[in-house]
């Protein structure tokens, strides 16, 4: 399984797109690859739109407001509000949990709400690395 994120100011090569999964991406990003700017209504559109293959997962992250899952259909999974100090590493963290918990055979959908969870912690801390929460620190937020 290849997982792909973040954006360079340069195009993704249809050679790597066409065999990639799960494509992690934010609004910004999104509106990149898909080549207009994106309004929260039409985000699915614009991922339906760029997407290269029927079983392709597009995961668009929407800060406080959650993520957008595309995949046949598309379903949003709720952010958590928080009060960000520093969104550096914030998709880092998101996209490494997902990776994480795909390999434990969680579902999608669960991997998503970990992974949300994980970046919520993640950016009430400054600095990338720093900031990165411990599993075991996101584990007791789920619970809570």
């Amino acid at each position: 399984m290849q997982l792909i994120s973040p954006i360079r100011p340069i195009r993704i090569p249809d050679e790597i797109l066409s065999v990639t999964d799960i494509l992690i991406v934010n609004e910004t990003e999104l509106g990149f690859l898909a080549c207009e700017k994106t309004s929260i209504k039409d985000i699915s559109a614009a991922a339906q739109k760029i997407k290269t293959h029927a079983d392709q997962i597009l995961i668009i992250t929407l800060g406080s407001k959650g993520a957008l899952v595309v995949e046949n259909d598309a379903y949003l999974v709720e952010g958590l509000k928080v009060k960000a100090i520093d969104t550096v590493g914030a998709g880092d963290c998101f996209t490494g949990v997902i990776a994480a918990q795909l390999a434990q055979n969680k579902s999608l959908r669960e991997a998503v709400e970990i992974a949300n969870k994980a970046a919520s912690i993640c950016v009430t801390r400054k600095g990338a690395a720093p900031s990165m929460p411990h599993a075991r620190e996101i584990q007791r937020n789920i619970r809570d």
